[in-house]
């Protein structure tokens, strides 16, 4: 057998190996459990990441999203969320703050849960138009404009009301509970801990003798 032969039986089969324990990191992915960790600024960078996560645990089964950002960009934010709707079983867990284009990716999921303590941030966004033709500046505000109300859509929807209903009751940064986001149907229920909260060991109470 040849040197080349040998170097080409050696090869590691990337169709059916699992990716190295650096690349599972890399990706925010949690192999054994299926769970992918979502807790950055919304960005082209974060999106590619989050993107090749769902790749690497796609398959067959249920897959948890756990999500905590302040938002970011409205293009990175309908890419997770067009990837995560590509798989029918999401659950997404929300920590802490998700905020803007956090709220939007949440509503990917087929299950939508968030911890006691998190807040939801729903606002329609804003958007800067940079020096340019006056031309191509208009343009660029059109693409702001749809893009915003696309996001803008998404919540409303799951809320139950219209476009121009939820730009008319949300025009400022508006901070929600995870309960008052459930009734709101931005999220479907808030997960209780099932851990004791207390630090300190009850007293053992002793009877009272007779």
């Amino acid at each position: 057998m040849t040197d080349e032969e040998t170097s080409v039986n050696r090869a590691p089969n990337l169709a059916t190996s699992q990716p190295l324990t650096s690349q599972l990191f890399d990706y925010g992915v949690h192999f054994a459990s299926r769970t992918l960790f979502l807790f950055e600024e919304i960005n082209r960078p974060t999106a590619a990441k989050v993107l090749m996560g769902l790749q690497v645990l796609g398959g067959e089964g249920p897959l948890t999203v756990k999500i905590s950002t302040r938002g970011g960009c409205r293009a990175a934010g309908l890419s997770i969320y067009d990837g995560m709707r590509a798989y029918t079983e999401v659950r997404a867990v929300g920590y802490g703050e998700v905020c803007s284009m956090g709220a939007v990716i949440l509503q990917a999921a087929s299950v939508r849960e968030l911890m006691p303590n998190a807040v939801v941030m729903v606002h329609p966004g804003y958007s800067s138009v940079g020096f340019d033709h006056d031309e191509n500046t208009q343009r660029t505000a059109e693409y702001a404009k749809r893009m915003r109300d696309r996001c803008c859509e998404v919540l409303a929807e799951r809320m139950g009301i219209t476009l121009k209903q939820f730009l008319r009751r949300f025009t400022w940064d508006t901070y929600l509970t995870a309960r008052q986001a459930v009734e709101l149907g931005l999220a479907d229920r808030v997960v209780e801990p099932h851990a004791s909260l207390s630090l300190v060991a009850a007293p053992t109470l002793k009877a009272r003798r007779a």
